[in-house]
């Protein structure tokens, strides 16, 4: 009893040391409230040390458990990242001299970590970031062939380009001939529990180079299907040319990553990126995102109000949907460093333009950028979908790897839970793709699909969880 009366003590002493006010929330943290010039110690594993106290901010360094540092300052807010409330403080470690932030959930003061393991008081144990159902846990679930179609590897995505209802999946040839590569639709003819066939709907040359993505894009909001080219350097817009059997070019911009969507639910919108002249000191490039309203009338494409973000991001990937149901779209970007990824900023329209939803951070395999995110629904429910490897894994080799989706809460976004479809280290994972066909069927609307190079075929698969 008396030791619980010490420890109470100790952390309304520590509150109060602080300067926070009793009219606040009442908060016990367990690695206490660290004040300027405190001696401390990492607690966890590749721990980031970040430019500024939020995860929008570029990554430093990492450092491990152990590594000493000196308190230099703590941020005014008390904040929740994946379920861990802390402070940011501005750090210093102690051996290299580097001086950037670290979230508080993975600091502890020398003397009360040498006092708990003294007193063989347990360790606290970190909260699980995730809600994740027992059911959809290492089990690998059952992929049922469900046709095949015989196309050379290229990339690949989904939509109803053609504009019938049906929704297609499309090729785009990965080699050029002659400046120019073969796209190619493919319908579903029968589905169900047989397995399914596929018919070739369309084949046309399309005079496209310096590719690293396509997408297609098809709503209300538009007159007809628009297809995306994402290059290095540039990006196009283009649509489908019935009568000549060719894509027809719309637009071009200076941008490595497009995307469209209706962020107000009634206009179009285009979201396109800036380069910062500035980059950063590891020479991550960053962005100026921004949005502009456009037309298609008769054909033609015309840009109108241009808004944009005030502060530039080291953008990855770029995802504009409607996450949480309220009819206008977001804008997702995953962010991370010129080595690193995992974080994720949520913006959406605001009076004064783009305005910041959520930052968020996500664990990927040894910090690598997700291979593929999404918007799609899942059960009828709006949701982020990352391809990516299990959270409660980590960095383990052994990890599964799959599909993780997440949910837009009104201050976070939260990974809800993970799908696995491979362990990480089976071969198949190098060539297999996943690919998203938004027919609103209920479930995973994710299909899985295996280049066989002998056969020089793709063979699909739908994932069955028991």
């Amino acid at each position: 009893m008396k030791r619980l009366e010490f420890l109470t003590i100790l952390a309304v002493a520590l509150l109060l040391a602080s300067g926070i006010s009793w009219t606040q929330e009442l908060v016990v943290l367990p690695g206490g409230v660290l004040g300027q010039n405190d001696k401390a110690e990492v607690t966890g594993d590749f721990v980031r040390v970040r430019t500024g106290p939020s995860l929008e901010y570029r990554i430093l360094t990492k450092v491990n458990r152990g590594t000493p540092v000196t308190i230099l300052e703590r941020d005014d807010n008390l904040v929740t990242i994946q379920g861990m409330q802390n402070y940011w403080y501005r750090i210093r470690l102690d051996k290299s001299g580097i001086e950037g932030w670290m979230f508080g959930h993975y600091l502890g003061k020398k003397e009360a970590l040498a006092k708990t393991e003294k007193i063989e008081v347990p360790p606290i144990q970190e909260p699980i970031p995730f809600e994740k159902d027992v059911s959809f846990g290492p089990e690998l679930p059952r992929l049922d062939m469900i046709g095949s179609i015989d196309e050379p590897q290229s990339l690949v995505t989904s939509g109803d380009l053609d504009g019938n209802g049906v929704p297609e999946i499309i090729f785009l040839g990965a080699e050029e001939r002659t400046r120019s590569r073969e796209l190619t639709g493919y319908e579903v003819v029968t589905s169900g529990n047989e397995k399914s066939s596929y018919h070739e709907a369309y084949r046309m040359e399309a005079r496209i180079t310096d590719v690293s993505s396509i997408e297609v894009f098809t709503g209300d909001w538009l007159d007809f299907p628009l297809i995306v080219v994402n290059g290095k350097t540039f990006s196009h817009i283009y649509t489908l040319d019935h009568k000549r059997s060719a894509l027809r070019f719309l637009y071009k911009t200076d941008s490595p990553l497009l995307s469209l969507g209706s962020l107000d639910g009634k206009s179009s919108y285009l979201i396109y990126l800036k380069k910062n002249r500035v980059p950063e000191n590891d020479g991550t490039a960053t962005y100026f995102i921004h949005a502009a309203t456009f037309e298609t009338d008769r054909g033609r494409f015309s840009i109108h109000e241009r808004i944009s973000y005030a502060y530039p991001l080291p953008v990855k990937k770029l995802v504009t949907y409607d996450l949480n149901g309220d009819g206008s779209a977001e804008i997702i970007c995953e962010v991370g460093g010129q080595n690193y990824g995992g974080g994720i900023v949520v913006l959406g329209l605001g009076e004064n333009g783009l305005a910041r939803i959520v930052n968020s951070g996500f664990i990927t395999y040894k910090d690598e950028q997700f291979v593929q995110m999404w918007g799609a629904k899942v059960n009828d429910h709006p949701r982020l979908v990352l391809y990516t490897t299990d959270p409660e894994g980590g960095n383990e080799a052994g990890t599964s790897f799959g599909f993780l989706t997440a949910k837009l809460n009104s201050s976070d976004l939260h990974a809800e839970r993970f799908y696995a479809v491979n362990k990480l280290l089976d071969d198949v994972n190098n060539r297999r793709k996943a690919l998203v066909l938004n027919t609103g069927e209920h479930g995973l609307p994710f299909l899985v699909m295996d280049y066989n190079e002998d056969k020089v075929r793709y063979e699909v698969q739908r994932p069955v969880y028991q």
